[in-house]
């Protein structure tokens, strides 16, 4: 699977979020990629690991629905 650049991603890949958080790619699909986060450390108010669902970025797709 490609992610939005276009770079090969897979599971156990490290992978960087728009805030600059490093998290492990837990999962991959056709449409989706599974990312878990560790905690944000002890300056933010939550500090528990996390998981997000990434949207893959698919061009086709977006041509169809203009």
């Amino acid at each position: 699977m490609k992610d939005c650049r276009g770079i090969s991603i897979k599971t156990g890949d490290k992978i960087e979020d728009v805030n600059g958080t490093i998290g492990t790619v837990v999962k991959t699909n056709k449409d989706y990629i599974l990312v878990k986060f560790p905690g944000y450390g002890i300056d933010r108010i939550d500090n528990d690991e996390h998981v997000e669902i990434i949207k893959k970025v698919n061009k086709k797709s977006e041509r169809k629905n203009k």
